[in-house]
């Protein structure tokens, strides 16, 4: 298989589980040459439509982005990109993250809407971003 065959079907198969989300980011850090293009697979993946993925893969998809993010700071040549790449989706990611919730009923997104809340409480932990940013 392909790098990039190999990444697809790690998405298809991520789930909001530790080890899912933990195999799929050494995936990421281990080929931080290809960062750009797996930033843009992934978030074309994760904002394709507001029923696909479920909420549920893209709860998943959004703690691999912050894995990804958290572990940029390796010493794997490449894997500084990943925090210019990530950045850069970041306003595409949250508009689809607050359009899939406002067409949810209050109760049903729940769980997404407390994954983004963690992500962003760990963010503002790490200082990862101006205060302001993590909001």
């Amino acid at each position: 298989k392909t790098d990039e065959e190999r990444f697809r079907h790690l998405l298809e198969d991520l789930e909001a589980t530790r080890g899912s989300v933990g195999e799929a980011m050494r995936f990421c850090i281990d080929n931080a040459l290809l960062a750009k293009a797996i930033v843009h697979n992934l978030v074309s993946v994760m904002c394709r439509d507001l029923d696909d993925p479920p909420a549920l893969k893209k709860q998943a998809m959004l703690y691999l982005l912050s894995d990804i993010l958290f572990n940029s700071h390796s010493t794997k040549p490449g894997a500084s990109a990943y925090r210019r790449n990530i950045e850069d989706k970041l306003p595409e990611v949250f508009e689809h993250l607050r359009d899939v919730l406002s067409n949810r009923p209050k109760g049903v997104a729940t769980g997404l809407n407390g994954a983004i809340d963690k992500v962003l409480g760990a963010w503002g932990t790490w200082s990862m971003f101006p205060p302001l940013f993590v909001r």
